[in-house]
């Protein structure tokens, strides 16, 4: 399942790593460390990452579905790569 972008209440808002039955253990260990580091994101940071990583979205049409300054958007951005970085250590 993907993260509610809009952050709609009472609907999940974060990302889930669901493994595959032929995966070995440790794509699964490393899985769920991806899936622990994006735990401790915040939802806009995690909807940000995603976005723009995963799906290639351009950060402009990001910030403004998300009604985010385009600055605010890369600052966000930024502390969610941060985090990830920092977490992975």
């Amino acid at each position: 399942a993907f993260l509610d972008l809009r952050g709609r209440p009472g609907e999940t808002s974060a990302l889930e790593v669901e493994p595959e039955a032929n995966e070995l253990p440790d794509e699964m260990a490393a899985q769920e460390e991806v899936q622990r580091l994006l735990d401790r994101l915040e939802p806009r940071e995690a909807a940000l990452l995603d976005r723009f990583h995963r799906l290639g979205e351009p950060l402009r049409s990001i910030a403004e579905d998300l009604g985010l300054p385009l600055g605010t958007a890369k600052s966000l951005l930024h502390r969610a790569r941060r985090k990830l970085a920092e977490g992975s250590r």
